[in-house]
């Protein structure tokens, strides 16, 4: 009698898998992880010359298990509690940080850093003007005291962003030690970008190079959602991991927003977004090849041209109230003439503000046209 109890068992498990697999075969994005699922094998990979549906009808399976959230919290932990620090490109820190893992500092990469600086350099040099570059080491790096004895000589960001000199029309700002205070309270917990303390720190940085004087921390205004959850805790699958609080600061002026061509705003907060699947969309929505921001004013000064991946996003409503006018351009869907641009909006001051991961293997960067 137990024997067959057990069949029936094992049978009705297969039969909610099988069930349940069904009716996950529609579901084309894991909100949790923030990425497209596989698609069903096309026909073109049942080929005896390059046989690889087998793979992709396994991926796309694999992809679509009816609760796979779980499944792949579960393995997550499984790993965390048999001793790992590392869940494929994410390191965990004692206090529980949610770290990328460290940026490579191979020969491939260095020469890609190599290209992407003198990219910079010569658009800058064209145009008669310095850039300054404002690029922060990593959240692994600044909280590199948390990690493992082994892991952290991983870590050569301060190697890597002594790179920057020696380009005559680069200015480096160097963000290390103001980002590195608190080892690692700066970053989000559950994202690789700088919270808002760091944002801050950047700011009042860039503009003390520039000669300005940066508002005091304590007299800005933000707002905040305390359910922001990042990047790296979706893609740790640590689902268990508390979420943080997300604060953006209210610029002290009237201003307009327009990105690419959508209509002119008068919020660059998305505030919808910190219910997504990627709150960090609050910033503008995302990321566009050309923001336009307008100070509308009295106070603010020239025209800056940022030149930036999305860790800018929080940076410059910080900047706006210092500028007439802010334009970001993301090289990554920028199609126009870096150099039309300078002339069309008269620009007179240009920052380059990005990731050093974004730095160093961004191939769009040295592709950015002129």
């Amino acid at each position: 009698m137990r024997k067959h109890v057990l069949t029936i068992v094992f049978f009705l498990i297969l039969a909610v898998g099988f069930v349940g697999t069904l009716l996950n075969l529609g579901t084309g994005f894991s909100f949790a992880e923030r990425r497209v699922l596989s698609e069903f094998p096309k026909a073109d990979s049942f080929s005896l010359s390059r046989w690889t549906w087998d793979d992709d009808i396994e991926n796309y399976l694999s992809d679509h298990l009816p609760a796979r959230d779980v499944l792949t919290g579960i393995g997550a932990y499984m790993r965390l509690y048999a001793g790992t620090e590392r869940l494929d490109d994410i390191y965990v820190t004692r206090t529980g940080q949610l770290v990328e893992s460290p940026v490579d500092s191979g020969e491939k990469n260095l020469a890609s850093l190599e290209k992407n600086l003198k990219r910079l350099d010569r658009l800058a040099s064209e145009e008669g003007m310095q850039m300054t570059v404002l690029v922060p080491p990593s959240a692994g790096f600044a909280a590199r005291k948390d990690l493992r004895a082994s892991l952290r000589p991983l870590y050569r960001d301060d190697m890597l962003l002594g790179e920057i000199t020696g380009y005559p029309a680069l200015a480096a700002v160097d963000l290390t030690d103001a980002l590195c205070e608190g080892d690692g309270n700066r970053f989000y917990r559950t994202d690789n970008h700088w919270n808002a303390d760091g944002a801050y720190a950047a700011y009042a940085r860039y503009l003390e190079s520039r000669g300005k004087t940066p508002v005091p921390a304590e007299a800005i205004e933000y707002e905040s959602s305390p359910d922001f959850h990042g990047s790296t805790l979706s893609r740790s699958a640590l689902w268990l991991t508390p979420h943080e609080t997300i604060r953006y600061p209210i610029p002290a002026c009237t201003y307009e927003v327009q990105i690419e061509q959508e209509p002119v705003r008068d919020d660059l907060y998305f505030r919808e977004a910190l219910t997504s699947y990627d709150p960090y969309a609050v910033f503008f929505n995302g990321n566009y090849g050309t923001v336009r921001l307008i100070n509308r004013s009295p106070g603010g000064e020239g025209v800056l041209l940022v030149i930036k991946d999305s860790f800018a996003n929080s940076l410059v409503p910080l900047l706006l109230p210092h500028y007439k006018t802010v334009v970001m351009i993301d090289p990554r869907f920028f199609r126009g003439s870096v150099h039309d641009l300078i002339v069309s909006e008269g620009v007179d001051e240009l920052l380059c503000v990005c990731s050093l991961k974004t730095l160093v293997t961004d191939a769009k960067l040295r592709a950015l046209p002129g």
